[in-house]
């Protein structure tokens, strides 16, 4: 994980900041050269202004021969020392008024290059702005300016200011070549800071990915440590919301095999050794039908177990369906009131039925709802009194039907009274009330009535009873046919 998201996303930074430098590093290069051209033109030009001013002045008189001289010795100092350009100021008739220590040696050769010069530009009163090597005098390309001196409409003389290419490129390249150690050291605190960024984000990735590793392999009790409010936060939040969901799950599903495994091992220690007993004539003959009947409840016992376990994994399957269908409700509850009325005679209770209605056509799925009505009365009838009372009551509240099973048992402790829908949860198996119970009777109901958007409520008080209620929806009347 480290190795590919940190390799791509470094690589990635990388690429995009080299290409970056590259791309301004050109654009560098030429703004540069363009720029710097266009400067060293510009003073050039301007310095053979200067010169030709000066010239001028003299020429008329303006100035004194000592001021000429003293103005011209700083113009070839600028010229030489700053501009690194080449002086030389000559009359139409080839006549060299002044040239730079440079070009002395090639005097000889100036004026034969001249000679073929066309100097109507400049009698017009005209700058001339050329490229050239001076015929052997550089090189090299030079940059090459003349200003004329007229006076009178007559042109005294020229002054031209020369500036070779290598010179100007060394310059520029100068500056280019520091703008670049710049750039260089801007680009490797930038390549570290991505670095250090990249190491960062991809820190808590990697353990993200370690962490699910360790999931996956049954430890839910690692966490992830970041909290940091970005989308990788957002990630490892919801990775640690999952780990904890299934460390729930995990102890919910060891409490559950244990629990389960207690339930069956009881009933099937209990039917074993009543047969063992039975086959070794420990138990005499006159006691077979007793314990015979015991072993049946304990079956008995068994299969609802099995049966509810059955159920109650089935509303965990995301496969589960509801088959909803039109039916009476209260016809409903009258059936399965039928089923208890061996249990309800035995304990000489006493079961009332109070419908504010006839009949109440819900919308639900039948089998399920049968199976909640009968829980609820199976737990009613369990916990009622010894001649105590059980009722059952159904009552139209705005579009759904209210359903309440009401005993007058012990009543459930406040501090129970949410626990009493989670699986295997009895509320005093002391008492021994419960003790053929699994404990997942109101957990069926529960997960029944979830899956029909609905829920079960409870209202008990110690001493006095308990009231479990739920409600469906009305079908909708049926539309006339014809």
């Amino acid at each position: 994980m480290f190795k590919t998201v940190f390799a791509k996303q470094f690589t990635i930074y990388f690429v995009i900041q080299l290409f970056s430098y590259i791309l301004l590093a050109v654009a560098l290069v030429y703004v540069f050269n363009s720029f710097f051209m266009s400067q060293q033109s510009q003073a050039m030009q301007e310095s053979a202004r200067r010169i030709a001013e000066i010239y001028y002045d003299g020429f008329t008189e303006r100035r004194t021969p000592e001021e000429v001289n003293r103005l011209l010795d700083i113009e070839r100092f600028i010229l030489t020392e700053y501009q690194g350009s080449s002086l030389i100021i000559l009359s139409p008739g080839l006549s060299i008024f002044d040239v730079s220590p440079d070009m002395e040696q090639h005097v000889q050769s100036i004026i034969d290059l001249f000679e073929t010069f066309d100097f109507e530009a400049l009698e017009r009163g005209e700058r001339v702005v050329t490229w050239s090597s001076m015929d052997g005098i550089f090189s090299e390309q030079v940059l090459k300016v003349g200003h004329p001196v007229i006076i009178d409409g007559y042109l005294m003389c020229a002054v031209f200011v020369s500036s070779s290419m290598p010179d100007m490129e060394r310059s520029a390249h100068e500056m280019i070549t520091i703008t670049i150690i710049c750039l260089m050291i801007a680009g490797s605190l930038s390549f570290m800071l991505v670095f250090l960024l990249s190491r960062t984000m991809t820190r808590p990735i990697l353990e993200m990915s370690k962490t699910a590793t360790m999931i996956s392999a049954g430890d839910f009790e690692k966490r992830i440590d970041y909290e940091a409010v970005d989308e990788i936060g957002q990630l490892a939040k919801s990775l640690n919301d999952m780990a904890e969901s299934l460390h729930r799950q995990e102890i919910s599903r060891r409490l559950f095999i244990e629990n389960v495994s207690h339930d069956l091992r009881s009933p099937l220690t209990s039917i074993r050794g009543f047969l063992q007993a039975i086959l070794d004539g420990t138990i005499p003959p006159e006691k077979h039908e007793h314990y015979l009947n015991v072993i049946r409840e304990e079956t008995e016992r068994l299969s609802k177990l099995t049966h509810d376990i059955i159920d109650l994994e089935k509303m965990n399957s995301p496969e589960i369906t509801l088959n909803r269908t039109r039916f009476d409700i209260n016809g409903l509850i009258r059936r399965i009131v039928v089923m208890f009325e061996e249990t309800a005679r035995n304990k000489r209770l006493a079961v009332s039925l109070v419908f504010a209605d006839e009949s109440y056509i819900v919308f639900a799925d039948q089998e399920k709802i049968s199976r909640v009505v009968y829980n609820l009365l199976d737990n009613a009838v369990k916990f009622a009194q010894e001649g105590g009372n059980v009722e059952v009551a159904t009552g139209k509240k705005d579009k759904k039907v209210m359903v309440s099973v009401k005993d007058d048992g012990k009543g459930i402790p406040p501090d129970l009274q949410k626990q009493v829908f989670e699986r295997f949860f009895k509320v005093d198996t002391s008492r021994g009330d419960d003790r053929k119970g699994s404990g997942l009777g109101l957990s069926i109901v529960s997960a029944f009535l979830r899956a029909h958007n609905e829920i079960a409520a409870l209202r008990s008080e110690e001493g006095v009873g308990s009231v479990f209620s739920f409600e469906l929806p009305l079908a909708p009347k049926e539309k006339e046919k014809g």
